[in-house]
């Protein structure tokens, strides 16, 4: 324990910045909940854009929102979509 499961949007990920996010996600937790480095876990699993609703935004931000310690707001994310589109 703990296990970091973290999802985004399809792209290129080095083994670098891979080692970047495990490294900074350990030294975070295990700050926080006292345990040891070697007791951490961190997975790295892509969505395809397409299938972000069914596979992680209904199960596990719409029916888990009460576990959220971060929510997203989707809303600002589109308004600055559409800005940066703007000529």
């Amino acid at each position: 324990m703990p296990h970091v499961n973290i999802k985004y949007f399809v792209t290129p990920l080095m083994d670098a910045a891979k080692a970047s996010l495990a490294e900074a996600f350990t030294e975070v937790l295990t700050d926080n909940l006292g345990c040891a480095s070697e007791a951490m876990s961190v997975s790295l699993r892509p969505v395809a854009p397409v299938d972000w609703l069914e596979q992680v935004f209904v199960p596990d931000i719409s029916q888990r929102r009460a576990e959220l310690i971060q929510i997203s707001d989707y809303s600002r994310l589109a308004a600055r979509a559409a800005d940066r589109k703007e000529p």
